[in-house]
Formats: C-alpha cells, sequence, structure tokens
C-alpha cells in the first residue's frame, strides 16, 4: 500500500523493510528536522515523541480536510502509521549514535575550554602555580619512591618458579631461624612429608688458580635437590646428577654466568676444564681440583662463583657434636597443598625425638627452647630491614598527606580572590556542575604537571637511595618504578586534584547569585573558607610533629651510636685479608708466613705495627666456644659459658690500639714450645671470676689449661649497638683449632688508599701464591657499622625537613590571605589609633593558636607512632620528653617567624590608601 503524498514534501522512500511496521514511510520535513535538532538537543527522546505527535496531527488533518471526522481521522492516522513503539525503536536507535558522537564532542570542547580557561588563569600567577607543582611533587616523589622500594623489596615474588613455597628452615633459640646442623637436615630429609625437596649449602671462599696466580672465588657445597628447590637448569652444560653426590666419586662444579664472563670471557669450551684449589682442604667442603661441568644461567645466584657436590651422610658432618655446629644454610619446597603450620607441627615432633636421643644437645641452659621453624624464603631474604622499610614509608605518606593539604590550601586561596568571578559566571548562567567542572579541570591539570615532576623527581630519589642504602639491604636491583607505580602516581595526581576542587569550591547557602556575594562579611574576609583553612594547617602541623619528632628520635640515637667506643682506636689502622696456599698445612706454619709478612710491613716506612688475628673486630666472629674453670670441673659441658675466642699474633693489642688494663699482653715466646696463655677481657674475667684478681689463673679449653697472663680492655667484637660481650684472647701460635684465612692489621700514617698496592706487595714478595682478598680501613668498617641508622636517619630527616618547610609555607600563605582580606580593618584600626605593635602581635597570636593546637594533637599522635621506631632506637626512649619538648618548642617559635612578613606588610598599611582602595 502507498500512503498518500504527506502536505509538506511529495518525495517517496522505499519501504522500512524487517521492521514490520509500515510498508511505506515518506521522509517528511519534521522527521528531517528530528535527526539534525538531536545533534544539538540533549533529550532525543522528547525529539522523537514530538515529531511522531506533529507528522500524526499533519495526517489527521490531511484525513479531516478529506471529510472525515477528527476522531476518526486520528485513529486513521495511527493505524496507517503502524506500531508506534517499534517506530519510536527504531528512530532511537537511528539517532542515540550521533546523540553519543554529539555529547562527547561537546564534552571535549568543554574539557577544552576549561583548559585553555585554566591555562590563562595559571599563567596570571605563575609562582603561585609552581609552587602549588612542586608541593606536590615533593609528596608524590617521596611516597612513590618509597613505594617503589616496598614493591621491590618486599612485596614483589622471588625470580623462582613456585617462590612462593620455598622456605627458609633453620635452628632457633626462642628467635628467628638461623643456621641447622648436618645431623637435623638429614633427620628433617628423611622424615618430612611437608617438604616436596629440601637442600642444604654451605659457603666457603677458597683460592682457584687462574693464570699462575689464585683468586678468591666464592664456592658453595650443595645437597642433591639444591637446584631443584629453586627450579634453576643450566645455562650451559649439565647439573649434577646422583652419581656426582656418590662417595668418591670424581669432583666437578658448575661455574656462575658471571663468573664464566669475567674469567673465561664467555667461552662454551670452558666445558671439560679442571679449576685448582689453591688453599688447604675444608673439612666442609673438601676438593683438591674439580671439572667444570655446567654454567648456570644469571638469575641464580650471582653473589656465588662456584658450585660443588656436599656429602653430609658421611665423614666430618657425621659427628655427633655436629650438633652444636650451626654453619648450613637450608632451604625448601613446601609440597602443594602444604603450609608452615603443618611443616612446624613435623619439625616439633622431630625435635622432640632428638632430644630424647641426643640429650646433651637439647637440654641445659645453652639449649633452652631450641627448636626448628621454617619463614618464607621472602620473608629470610628481606629479614630485619622490613619494619624499618615500612616506617620510612608511612613517613613518606605523611609527607605526601601534607603536600595534599598544603595544595588544598594553596587552591582555598585562589578560590577565595576568584570569588567575584565566580559569582559573576554564575549569574550569567554558569550552572554549580559548571563551575566545579572548571575548577577540577583547573586543579587536575596542575595534580598531573605534579605528579609527573613528582615521578622524575622519584626516579632520582631512588637513583640516591641506591647509594646510600646500607650494603645489607637486600634486593636492591629488583628497586625501581613500574607499572604500578606509575598508576599509583597517576591516581594521586588526579585524586589530589579532585580533593583540591572539592574543597575550593564556593558554598551556596540559599542558592543563587546573591549566596555568592553575601559570602564575604564586611572585612572583606570569608570566615568560613579561614576555619577551613586554619583546620587545614593545624593538621599539617600535627603530621610535622610526628615526622620532626621520630627524625629527632633517630638522631638522638645515632649520636648515642657516635659516642660509643669501640674498644680499639680504628683510625689509621688498615685490614688486610689473605688466604694461605694448601702448602701451609699446620697453625705454626701459618704462624711463620704471617711473621714473615708483618716483618716487610713494619719495614716500610709509615708503618708503626702489625699484627694478625682470624676475626678482626667489626669484621667477622669466628669462635664462640665453652669455657671452663678449676670451679666448673664438676659441671657438664653443656652448661660451661661460651665465650668468644681469638686467636691473635704478637704486638695484636699495641697494633690494634686495645689497652691491657692488668699483666700483659700476647708476645712472641707464647709459642707452641712454652705453656700456652691467654688473656681474657673484662667481661670474661667478671664471669669466670667474679670479684677476683683473674692474673695467674686457669681456664680450661678443649681439655687444655691455659693461664691468664693479662686482662684487656672491653671490645665490640661485631656491632656497637650491641653489648660488649666476653672475649678471650689466645697465642695464635697456640691455637688447638684449625683457622682458614686471617687478617693482617697494620698501624700506619699511610692512607689505605695510598698503601693498598705496597701492602699487598710485601705479602706477594713472600709468597706468591697467598691470596690478598681485600684491604680495608678499620675507620672505615665502624663507619659501616653505622650505615643502617644512619640511612633511615637521612630520609626521616629529609622527610621532615621537607614537611617542616611546606608548612611554614603554608602558615606563611594563610596569614597573607587573611591580611590581604582585612585590609580594610587594619586600615581602621589604625586610623582610630592602634599601634603597630598591636596589629603585630594580631597576625602573630592568630598563627600561633593554629600551630599551638596542631603541636597538642601532633604530640599526642607522636607517642603512639613512635613506639614503632623502638626497635630502631639505642639507648633513647619512644616517649624522650627532652625531644618532644624540643619540637614542640621549636615548632612554636618558627610559626611566629613564618607569620612575621606579612604582619609587618599589615602595620605598614596607610589607613587613607586602603579606604580609598575599598
Amino acid at each position: 500500500m502507498q500512503l498518500p503524498a504527506h502536505p509538506f514534501t511529495s518525495v517517496k522512500v522505499p519501504a522500512w523493510t524487517g521492521t514490520g511496521i509500515i510498508d511505506t514511510m515518506p521522509t517528511s520535513k519534521p522527521f528531517r528536522r528530528l535527526f539534525r535538532i538531536t545533534r544539538f538537543r540533549s533529550d532525543p527522546e522528547r525529539d522523537i515523541r514530538d515529531e511522531i505527535e506533529f507528522y500524526l496531527e499533519m495526517r489527521a488533518r490531511e484525513f479531516m480536510a478529506e471529510g472525515m471526522e477528527p476522531e476518526l481521522a486520528q485513529r486513521r492516522a495511527r493505524e496507517v502509521f503502524g506500531n508506534l513503539a517499534r517506530v519510536k525503536s527504531t528512530c532511537r536507535e537511528i539517532t542515540e549514535p550521533a546523540v553519543r558522537r554529539e555529547k562527547r564532542r561537546l564534552a571535549m570542547d568543554n574539557l577544552g575550554s576549561d583548559l585553555k580557561f585554566g591555562l590563562r588563569i595559571l599563567r596570571k600567577s605563575p609562582l603561585a602555580s609552581l609552587l602549588a607543582v612542586l608541593t606536590l611533587a615533593l609528596g608524590i616523589g617521596a611516597s612513590t619512591a618509597m613505594l617503589s622500594v616496598v614493591n621491590g623489596v618486599l612485596l614483589d615474588p622471588l625470580p623462582y618458579p613456585n617462590s612462593e613455597r620455598l622456605v627458609w628452615v633453620g635452628n632457633t633459640l626462642d628467635g628467628e631461624p638461623q643456621g641447622t646442623s648436618a645431623l637435623e637436615f638429614l633427620a628433617l630429609k628423611r622424615e618430612s612429608r611437608t617438604l616436596e625437596k629440601y637442600a642444604a649449602y654451605f659457603r666457603e671462599n677458597y683460592g682457584i688458580l687462574l693464570d699462575d696466580r689464585p683468586e678468591e672465588f666464592m664456592v658453595v657445597g650443595v645437597t642433591r635437590d639444591y637446584f631443584d628447590v629453586f627450579g634453576a637448569n643450566p645455562f650451559l652444560g649439565r647439573a649434577f646428577t646422583d652419581d656426582d653426590f656418590r662417595p668418591g666419586a670424581p669432583p666437578v662444579a658448575l661455574l656462575s654466568h658471571n663468573t664464566w664472563q669475567r674469567h673465561w670471557g664467555g667461552d662454551p669450551d670452558v666445558l671439560g676444564a679442571t679449576i685448582e684449589n689453591t688453599e688447604e682442604h675444608s673439612p666442609a667442603v673438601p676438593f683438591a681440583a674439580a671439572t667444570i661441568i655446567g654454567v648456570m644461567p644469571s638469575s641464580v645466584d650471582e653473589r656465588t662463583d662456584l658450585w660443588v657436590p656436599m656429602h653430609l651422610d658421611t665423614g666430618w658432618w657425621s659427628q655427633e657434636w655436629q650438633f652444636e655446629n650451626w654453619i648450613l644454610a637450608s632451604v625448601g619446597k613446601l609440597a602443594s597443598g602444604s603450609s608452615l603450620s603443618a611443616f612446624q607441627s613435623e619439625a616439633d615432633k622431630l625435635v622432640a625425638r632428638l632430644a630424647t636421643e641426643h640429650p646433651r644437645y637439647f637440654s641445659g641452659e645453652s639449649n633452652d627452647g631450641r627448636s626448628i621453624r621454617a619463614v618464607s624464603l621472602l620473608d629470610r631474604t628481606v629479614g630485619s630491614h622490613r619494619a624499618g622499610i615500612l616506617l620510612l614509608s608511612a613517613g613518606a605518606f605523611l609527607l605526601l598527606a601534607i603536600a595534599i593539604l598544603n595544595l588544598t590550601g594553596l587552591f582555598l586561596a585562589r578560590a577565595l580572590d576568584r570569588k567575584q568571578e565566580l559569582a559573576v559566571r554564575t549569574a550569567i548562567g554558569g550552572g554549580r556542575f559548571h563551575i566545579f567542572r572548571h575548577l577540577a579541570t583547573e586543579t587536575t591539570a596542575l595534580s598531573l604537571l605534579g605528579g609527573v615532576v613528582g615521578f622524575l623527581l622519584a626516579v632520582g630519589c631512588l637513583a640516591i637511595l641506591r647509594t646510600l642504602a646500607p650494603a645489607d639491604l637486600p634486593r636492591l636491583d629488583n628497586i625501581g618504578p613500574d607499572l604500578g607505580v606509575v598508576l599509583f602516581t597517576t591516581i594521586v595526581a588526579l585524586v589530589s586534584g579532585l580533593i583540591s576542587a572539592l574543597a575550593s569550591f564556593p558554598s551556596r547557602r540559599g542558592g543563587g547569585l546573591d549566596a555568592f556575594l553575601r559570602e564575604s562579611d564586611r572585612t572583606g574576609a570569608n570566615r568560613g573558607t579561614e576555619k577551613l583553612r586554619g583546620l587545614l594547617v593545624a593538621a599539617q602541623v600535627s603530621l610535622v610533629v610526628i615526622l620532626l619528632v621520630g627524625a629527632a628520635l633517630l638522631s638522638t640515637s645515632l649520636a648515642k651510636l657516635r659516642q660509643i667506643d669501640p674498644g680499639f682506636e680504628a683510625e689509621n689502622l688498615s685490614v688486610m685479608s689473605i688466604r694461605f696456599p694448601v702448602s701451609y698445612e699446620t697453625n705454626q706454619s701459618k704462624g711463620v708466613l704471617l711473621s714473615d709478612i708483618v716483618n716487610r710491613l713494619t719495614a716500610v716506612p709509615g708503618v708503626v705495627s702489625a699484627s694478625w688475628t682470624p676475626d678482626p673486630p667489626m669484621y667477622w666472629r669466628y669462635w664462640v666456644m665453652r669455657i671452663g674453670t678449676q670451679e666448673t670441673l664438676d659441671l657438664p659441658e653443656e652448661q660451661l659459658p661460651r665465650i668468644g675466642t681469638h686467636p691473635v699474633g704478637p704486638d695484636y693489642f699495641s697494633t690494634m690500639g686495645i689497652p691491657i688494663l692488668q699483666g700483659r699482653g700476647i708476645t712472641r715466646i707464647d709459642n707452641d714450645q712454652n705453656r700456652p696463655v691467654v688473656v681474657v677481657d673484662e667481661g670474661a674475667a667478671e664471669r669466670l671470676w667474679p670479684s677476683q684478681d683473674p692474673i695467674g689463673r686457669e681456664l680450661i679449653l678443649r681439655d687444655e689449661r691455659w693461664t691468664v697472663v693479662g686482662v684487656a680492655g672491653r671490645v665490640h667484637q661485631t656491632e656497637l649497638s650491641g653489648e660488649a660481650e666476653p672475649e678471650i684472647y689466645i697465642s695464635a701460635f697456640q691455637a688447638p683449632f684449625y683457622f682458614p684465612t686471617t687478617s693482617v692489621v697494620i698501624r700506619s700514617e699511610i692512607p689505605v688508599a695510598e698503601a693498598a698496592e705496597t701492602f699487598r706487595a710485601a705479602a706477594w714478595e713472600q709468597d706468591g701464591m697467598v691470596i690478598v682478598s681485600s684491604i680495608s680501613s678499620a675507620e672505615d668498617q665502624v663507619t659501616d657499622n653505622l650505615q643502617t641508622p644512619r640511612f633511615f636517619v637521612f630520609l626521616g630527616s629529609a622527610f621532615s625537613l621537607t614537611s617542616l618547610i611546606l608548612t611554614l609555607a603554608a602558615i606563611f600563605g594563610l596569614m597573607s590571605c587573611w591580611v590581604n582580606a582585612r585590609t580594610r580593618e587594619v586600615s581602621l584600626r589604625m586610623a582610630l589609633g592602634a599601634r603597630s605593635g598591636q596589629v603585630l602581635w594580631t597576625v602573630i597570636r592568630r598563627s600561633l593558636v593554629m600551630v599551638i593546637a596542631g603541636v597538642g594533637a601532633g604530640l599526642v599522635l607522636a607517642a603512639g607512632a613512635s613506639r614503632l621506631l623502638s626497635a630502631l632506637l639505642f639507648e633513647v626512649s619512644p616517649v624522650d620528653i627532652p625531644t618532644y619538648a624540643l619540637v614542640g618548642i621549636g615548632l612554636c617559635l618558627l610559626a611566629p617567624l613564618a607569620s612575621l612578613a606579612p604582619a609587618l606588610r599589615a602595620t605598614r598599611v596607610e589607613p587613607t590608601i586602603a579606604l580609598k582602595g575599598e
């Protein structure tokens, strides 16, 4: 059926097929207008309804012109038109895509307009805009850098397959698991059902002969499943097999990728080469020579140079006394579906059985609380640094909060200055949503710019962190900004912009232009905005107090650590670590070699004296042995005290600068031809013979009697922050136990950097096969002992100082706005006789009120938060009253300084000029 021609057009179009509505339908001007109008209208549904009603009305009029009654004409028009709902649906499907496109275009146009206008506003006040960008950039930079550290060190999984199932297993005395003994490892490997794989390893430095000169290699002896635990396969060659672990098997070795590149230049022909050990064979990992069978990939522990098979079930490792030898490290992989708690239950049963079978090693005071525990390998890798990193991160996020508060205050001030502009925009038709959109676009643009600058600052901060970080901070190479950190930076920037826009959005108490214009009182100030900005400044002050208290406590702790006397004179003292060739099999022969090296060194101009010991203070500690006396002969060995024991050469005490308080030190006559002698320090003397003279008394070490010939001063052997533990010193020529390496200590007037080659040459002149591992300054070693607390103090102080500057800037800005807003009031007061001092005090008093409120709240918060610092403090209470008082009083004194400039400006207001301006 063909419809009659529409009165407005005679043009026909093909029928709308597939809709089932009508056969033919004209495209009238009203419908053409519909598709044109909806491009500019925001309500296409209403447009469709109006156009259909208009079309029906026109068709009804056409039928009425033919003689139909009005009601019949309207029904006929609807019948001819067809299904009204389907026509609406079809029109909607046609118009909606165009409407959406138009809305997007208009939104982008509006965004572009807002951005252009916002940039013009920012260019009008470049200093304020720059301050806003830098403020946010500092907060985002610090927090992003610390988030990268947290992510890289604490959160990222270890680079091994199923790393979440890897665990560190070790012995403990009610503490963190440490090493384990070979006998416990073997028992646990046989009986455990919760560990899918379990392996042990032991690190040992060896001299490996390369190009006729020995080089020090870090060699790791491993058990069968070591590489299976980590899911690692050789990059080149083959892995260890069961045959390699059988007693009497030919010695083989795997190279690390780094060592392969460094010493063999990446030559694949290294497979099959033989490496020779130039040192005395250690009973832990004995080998004279080994054949290289493979190269491990670079992802496997690059601190290691060489891996060799280790046999634990025979020989030295299998003796019962090994229960006391916790020198093995062990790692395992939990079976699928197993948990740490299931393993712990299994380990507790094993320890209970071993305690019954070997009570000597599981009972007594020194073994009280002995157990086997496991922690995730990630937690073990991070170690004690977790708490410090999290605390620094909290400080960085406090700085970010201060930056956002500061940014919000800046935008509040800008909104107050633009109050008239916003009122006019409202008066000429701008809706509140459009005003908010404009403010949000402006603040978000600034915030994103601050985010970009902050991200660049974070990259720089990370470079500084890597330089200043303690040497033992794990996974440093894993620290860096990634996609998650970039996303965090972007979100923080966007949220900061929205918060600032919301805070600076003018209120509407009643609506309309009048409400905007009435927001100012007669003084020209906005009291609601002032109160909000005052609260923001007080909140900033309270957060600054937390940061300042934390930094002050850490600084006080570091100062106390610096005051500790290590017990020896580190200045002008050098330490040269050497390793013996295999030809030196006895301590006597080693002593002769060392005596000759010392003689050569003392002949060097500028060298005052020299001696040797295997474990100098602040470097390491080899032996802690059970010591008996005449009074403890009846006690079982496990109840005897364990005391650090150090073999030393002649002139050791004078070279180290350790005072001899009674008797004498170790001399050249204390050799294997004379009676064994020992020097005890004050701590050992007090522990072994309380309130008695130790000179001439005997102590029992390794079933031998040693005569005390001297009492030395106490020395901090391992760290400054700990108590100086008891130590005893025996002659290296008389030492009844094996020591593989030693350190020559040299007191010299020549700096280490200048004398290193001379010292090394003196050792090689005596024997070219001696390995000189390192030459370092004892003073640097003591300083490095403070590296971790110094790192925390540096970052804490940096965060605190930055936040303090931001807060003082906020106080200055707030008081400047307050003075500007009250220019008329101040001028009237001055005209009525107010003195400059009164005006000055009025401004300063207002800033003091905010600061005192913030300081009070901050001190209360700091008292709770600073308890988290307890583990990082040394001889300082987390609630140290002098520190809290210093921070509080200091801030209260700085506040008037920050508001002094605006206050002085207020006193110079000329009453007549101010009144004319109004």
